[in-house]
């Protein structure tokens, strides 16, 4: 049983918490900053129960969990009038951006456009909101998170926001920065990080603690020479216990796991870690700029007029926090606390005149670096700061949308008698905007879809599927490897018919949903996107009957040698998709040099010029059929004998070497193929779908 690290509560109403708070354990006097998600399913909360479970025995505690289990069931049943309440909002979102379109394409004069804008804008917010409130989140475990850490760093256009109570040069490396810093055209990156914990004002420390200490400053040295400016940070520990990295405002991963910190709790034990990737704007903005308002001398951005651009999440969200302090005691009060006047002066008292008894030295320390940054901010803008933060706030959804100057957080609710009142502006009021019969052409325009050339209903699932799916259209190569005997000669191949290829292997998630239950898989192996392993030729035949049966299905196949080898080359000559040059394969494939030695999720690294990922290296793929010989002689859509006992097994895999001596072992090349008996299962062999392009 491994010790359990991770820290969650769970109520029978389906109430959950999943943080880096010990609930169990804390000092309520601690200055240390935490973090956690807050939510409320009786589904999601039943996922968590199946986690917590398996590190848990003994009868009392596993009836007591039975019966919780059984309450959770019993709220798990589908809420119609939620369902109704949806597609109220949405009907009603619906008419607010056609009419906003309308608006825009009118030729009213300016004065009474301006209005009228203001008028829909606030339509479109206010209806979009009760959506952007319900969170999407996925659990994540121990042997997830760094993958999830690094997929989400190189789809961040903009900014990343990472936190963990240590910091090690084992996790933060140069591999990692260099991803954060980008290359080309890709965008620069901006990186906070809020690290450090009981460090802080301590003098009496242990040679280990010191070490400690010291590496991790000397790893925040080498991201400042590697990021200069755009990190923003402290040499100093930050009193800091959260666990989470935030990227770009909307996505985030909130653990108990030190993502900055290898080995587990202290590098001492290997621990069970728990979170969740979350999709939301509010709820991740919301924890950015709590985090930013913790240590703003460190984490706000560069103090000059050009950096106004900012998102200024830390002030709204303590403008919030006074909100929620004025509510607790609103049975008190004759005024109306959301009026910005109110708000703003409760900001400023907090400020300027703090309760000497209520802060310590550490407190104090902290407000006068808040205030300083606060008249700063004062100073920057024109017009009044606390309308400034207002208007930001509803932009960035962490305000309710209102037409008067009323401060509401966002986690207020939204009833449906405001959605129902709001005013639709209709086109004849938009003096020469567009016809009822465009507006139809918009809303035809929003409806459609892209679904290929497959419109017949089918199962969710086969559009899961297809989403995954590029079209390879058809053309010739040259196929083979001239320098492997088992592999020429080299000849021309053409590919006649246009077919689909996924841009991953099958996942063991995916597996899951089509077979009903996994493979046998070692408990370290297995997570829903790592591709699905000890499978042999013959389950993946029973896979595709399988899932060729489902409604809307059919055509689903493996490659063909030829039309594995056509994808993965993507139009290149050379040995690899990216040409000859070895020390580029680390960024497309796993292998024995960057692996760790273990499964990685399917896609994090780069896909060749057709979008597909992981062909020279993860796992070795299946293929249809078995060896053909090779001779001179075009040939067109080849196919080998498809009944002996070996197939074939395409690309490297995640623990061989790349590179050895003997060139007929180095897998990892285009033409390659290797030897592979149907009946072996493998913890390195997997396999991915293709389907027929159906003709216009």
């Amino acid at each position: 049983m491994k010790r359990s690290h991770e820290k969650i509560i769970l109520s029978s109403n389906g109430d959950w918490l999943i943080s880096s708070w010990n609930p169990g354990s804390s000092n309520p006097d601690s200055q240390l900053f935490e973090a956690g998600i807050l939510g409320r399913s009786a589904r999601f909360s039943l996922e968590l129960l199946k986690k917590v479970e398996e590190n848990l025995e003994g009868q009392e505690i596993i009836e007591y969990l039975k019966s919780f289990n059984e309450l959770l069931n019993s709220k798990t049943e589908i809420d119609s009038d939620l369902q109704e309440l949806a597609e109220f909002y949405y009907s009603r979102l619906e008419q607010s951006l056609l009419s906003f379109i309308s608006l825009l394409q009118g030729s009213i004069e300016f004065k009474e456009i301006q209005q009228k804008y203001k008028e829909s804008l606030y339509n479109i917010r206010i209806c979009l909101l009760p959506f952007l409130k319900r969170s999407k989140v996925k659990l994540i475990n121990e042997h997830q998170s760094r993958d999830v850490l690094i997929t989400q760093i190189k789809s961040t256009e903009d900014e990343i926001f990472l936190a963990s109570d240590r910091l090690t040069k084992t996790a933060l490396d140069r591999t990692l920065l260099n991803d954060i810093e980008g290359k080309g055209n890709e965008s620069k990156r901006f990186l906070r990080i809020l690290w450090g914990r009981e460090w802080e004002n301590k003098s009496k420390l242990s040679p280990k603690v010191r070490n400690q200490l010291r590496d991790a400053r000397n790893t925040i040295k080498m991201a400042q020479s590697i990021l200069g400016n755009r990190l923003k940070t402290s040499l100093e520990p930050m009193e800091n216990h959260a666990k989470f990295a935030l990227f770009d405002g909307c996505r985030g991963l909130i653990t108990s796991e030190n993502l900055l910190s290898y080995g587990g709790e202290k590098g001492i034990y290997e621990s069970r870690e728990l979170g969740i990737f979350i999709e939301s704007l509010p709820a991740v903005r919301h924890l950015q700029g709590w985090a930013t308002f913790h240590r703003l001398n460190h984490l706000h951005p560069d103090r000059t007029v050009s950096e106004m651009g900012y998102r200024p999440y830390e002030w709204i969200v303590f403008g919030s926090d006074c909100y929620f302090s004025f509510e607790m005691i609103k049975d008190e009060l004759n005024f109306d606390f959301s009026n910005l006047n109110y708000i703003q002066g409760a900001i400023e008292d907090y400020l300027i005149n703090p309760n000497p008894g209520e802060f310590d030295y550490f407190d104090k320390k902290l407000i006068q670096e808040r205030l300083a940054c606060y008249l700063e901010r004062n100073e920057l803008i024109q017009d009044s700061f606390i309308e400034y933060l207002w208007k930001e706030g509803m932009r960035y959804y962490l305000l309710k949308p209102t037409l008067d100057k009323n401060w509401i957080p966002y986690i207020e609710p939204i009833m449906k008698d405001e959605i129902q009142e709001i005013t639709i502006i209709e086109n004849e009021n938009l003096g020469k905007a567009t016809s009822s019969s465009n507006q139809k052409k918009l809303k035809k325009e929003m409806e459609k879809k892209d679904h290929r050339d497959i419109v017949q209903k089918e199962d969710p699932i086969i559009e899961e599927i297809m989403n995954d799916m590029v079209l390879i259209k058809s053309g010739s190569f040259m196929m083979g490897d001239h320098e492997v005997f088992y592999d020429r000669p080299v000849h021309n191949a053409e590919i006649t018919q246009n077919f689909y290829m996924s841009k991953y292997m099958v996942t063991q998630s995916l597996w899951k949903n089509i077979m009903g239950k996994l493979p046998v898989i070692p408990p370290k192996q297995r997570s829903p996107n790592f591709p699905v392993i000890y499978i042999n030729y013959y389950d993946v035949q029973e896979f595709l009957k399988k899932l060729n049966s489902l409604p809307g299905s059919g055509d689903f196949d493996l490659p063909t040698d030829a039309q594995w080898e056509y994808a993965s080359r993507a139009g290149s000559k050379g040995k690899y998709c990216f040409g000859n040059n070895q020390k580029l394969l680390d960024q497309y494939a796993w292998s024995q040099l960057n692996s760790d030695r273990r499964i990685h999720d399917v896609g994090l690294l780069k896909p060749n010029d057709w979008g597909l990922y992981d062909m020279h290296g993860l796992m070795y793929e299946l293929v249809k059929d078995d060896i053909r010989k090779y001779t001179k002689i075009s040939v067109k859509d080849p196919v080998g004998p498809l009944t002996t006992d070996n197939g074939i097994a395409r690309g490297g895999s995640w623990g061989k070497y790349p590179f050895p001596k003997n060139i007929k072992n180095q897998f990892f090349r285009c033409g390659r193929r290797s030897s592979n008996a149907k009946v072996e299962k493998s913890h390195r062999l997997s396999f991915r779908l293709i389907r027929k392009a159906r003709k216009e």
